[in-house]
């Protein structure tokens, strides 16, 4: 699945998920002064957030509402934001 970002460029879920669970983390981080945000139970609400909305983005690879792709889809967003949280 991937979006177009012009003629020839697109990006994929992963990609977003990495971006949305890193870049404003760093910046809210550097914004609050506060040295680890990852021991914030507000972090942890954000990375699932992330994780539930952003397949939604990409909603028009779901040309047929097949249960499986959707399903694997999520699994993947919950499983790669997970893994934000342990890096």
């Amino acid at each position: 699945m991937r979006r177009r970002a012009g003629r020839k460029r697109g990006f994929g879920l992963g990609y977003v998920i990495a971006l949305l669970c890193t870049f404003p983390v760093h910046l809210a981080s550097a914004v609050f002064g506060v040295s680890s945000p990852k021991t914030s139970g507000w972090y942890h609400l954000y990375v699932l957030l992330v994780a539930g909305i952003a397949p939604f983005l990409f909603r028009t690879a779901w040309n047929e509402p097949e249960r499986r792709k959707i399903i694997t889809t999520f699994a993947f967003a919950v499983g790669l934001a997970g893994l934000s949280l342990a890096v």
